[in-house]
């Protein structure tokens, strides 16, 4: 039920009590004026009858009647009088269409503020999910950092310890190669003495 509905059904609820109040208004004077009316009769009928009633009044209270002339005649009581009433108009549809308006944007307010409370959440977590994304890119380009400089520092390495190991080798190596070289020299010179010496001593 959406709010037009909601005051269109109290207004019809208020217009109806409104309208019995009235009805009810309406049966009080009706029979406030009948009440008047015999009032108004019975008035009219003691006021009529007064000194014949105050002449049986003195007869039955042993007086001479006579003492009744000249007089007012018997006291007319006042009776009842009638009052006029009004119907109640229903002014209740003012504080109920209040109280909901009051209920809705209390209601209004707690869903804005469920909701800022709900955001809020929202953005802190994915300002959490962030940093962390950021700290752990941060250290997997450390650890990267780290393992190509080492990577790099063990192929320099190996790359000297590998270098130096050739030229040693290479060193040893021309050097036995001299020694040989020198050695065959040696006994070729060996070889032509003895030759020389075996050619002269024929001679």
């Amino acid at each position: 039920m959406n709010n037009d509905q909601l005051f269109s059904q109290l207004s019809n609820i208020s217009a109806k009590n409104t309208a019995q109040s009235q009805a009810f208004a309406r049966e009080q004077m009706a029979f406030e004026s009948k009440e008047a009316e015999k009032n108004r009769n019975w008035q009219a009928e003691q006021s009529s009858t007064a000194h014949q009633r105050e002449v049986l009044d003195l007869q039955k209270a042993g007086l001479n009647p006579v003492l009744a002339a000249g007089g007012s005649g018997a006291q007319v009581g006042s009776g009842s009088s009638a009052h006029g009433s009004k119907g109640e108009v229903d002014n209740s549809l003012i504080p109920a269409l209040t109280s909901i308006i009051v209920n809705q944007q209390n209601n209004a307010n707690a869903l804005a503020i469920a909701e800022m409370q709900r955001q809020s959440q929202l953005d802190a977590a994915r300002m959490a999910a962030s940093t962390s994304l950021q700290v752990a890119q941060m250290n997997a380009d450390a650890s990267r950092y780290n393992a190509t400089t080492s990577a790099n520092a063990a192929r320099y390495s190996s790359n000297n310890s590998y270098n130096a190991n050739k030229y040693t080798t290479d060193s040893n190596a021309r050097v036995n190669t001299r020694g040989q070289n020198l050695g065959f020299i040696g006994s070729l010179v060996g070889s032509a003495s003895n030759f020389l010496s075996k050619l002269f001593s024929i001679f």
